[in-house]
């Protein structure tokens, strides 16, 4: 947590109402299947991963944060980890990470999935912010031999208002989806992001990855779908072993 957090009573009183941010309705998140544009798998497909986060934790007692324990979490491979870097971060009851006092930084880290030895890989991350904005033009993927690479493409999911409109916490409730198509198969990589500003809330974030011999489907425009989808026994959950509350 800021320091400064707990010398000004102004933060205390934005803590309060930000505690209460999350949002009611129905979320836009796309499940991957053989015919979505963006995927080509479904989860649980051999040389597949994938870890998703509904709710946020800080294993450490640092100013940064860390989560490394998804929850929700697929067959293979070891599940990834989610850091804030900035130190301006804290975790509301909620479960989201609240930017407090400035924007927040991230980093995701994916360790040593060994999908198998296919020609070309997909990552493709899904985010659900609140209040302000990503930085859309600084999603980047590192990795082994390659760094800093900006998404192959993007699709905005669903935005709608949230909060009350010129209140701390309130803006955009929004969804949105990048992915990267690589010419090898992906071992460790990170992918890190940002907030434009402070007073942004990361809600949730999924994460997949999958390698194939034969090259991915192109993405093309993705309409908005509202089927909800759950009981999805590959995953093990870390707060709800029998709730996944993600939509098609």
């Amino acid at each position: 947590m800021p320091k400064s957090f707990c010398r000004n009573p102004r933060f205390l009183i934005l803590f309060l109402f930000a505690g209460l941010l999350k949002p009611d309705i129905a979320q836009a998140e796309i499940i991957p299947s053989i015919d979505s544009p963006s995927f080509g798998w479904v989860r649980g497909s051999v040389n597949s991963s994938f870890s998703g986060w509904d709710v946020f934790s800080n294993e450490t007692s640092l100013d940064t944060i860390l989560d490394s324990t998804p929850d929700l979490v697929g067959q293979f491979g070891p599940s990834a980890v989610v850091r804030e870097t900035s130190g301006l971060g804290i975790v509301l009851g909620s479960g989201n990470i609240y930017g407090l006092s400035g924007a927040t930084t991230f980093i995701v880290d994916q360790p040593g999935l060994n999908l198998g030895p296919s020609a070309t890989s997909r990552i493709v991350a899904q985010f659900q912010t609140l209040g302000n904005e990503l930085r859309y033009d600084n999603i980047r993927l590192s990795g082994s031999g390659f760094s800093n690479l900006a998404p192959t493409f993007t699709q905005e999911l669903s935005r709608s208002a949230f909060g009350m409109q010129g209140q701390p916490g309130s803006g955009a409730n929004v969804v949105y989806l990048a992915g990267w198509d690589l010419n090898q198969n992906i071992g460790n990589y990170s992918i890190a992001f940002e907030s434009a500003a402070s007073a942004m809330s990361l809600g949730r974030f999924q994460l997949d990855t999958f390698a194939t011999a034969t090259a991915v489907p192109e993405p093309t425009s993705i309409a908005m779908v509202v089927a909800f989808v759950t009981g999805f026994t590959v995953f093990r959950s870390k707060r709800w072993m029998s709730r996944f509350k993600v939509l098609s």
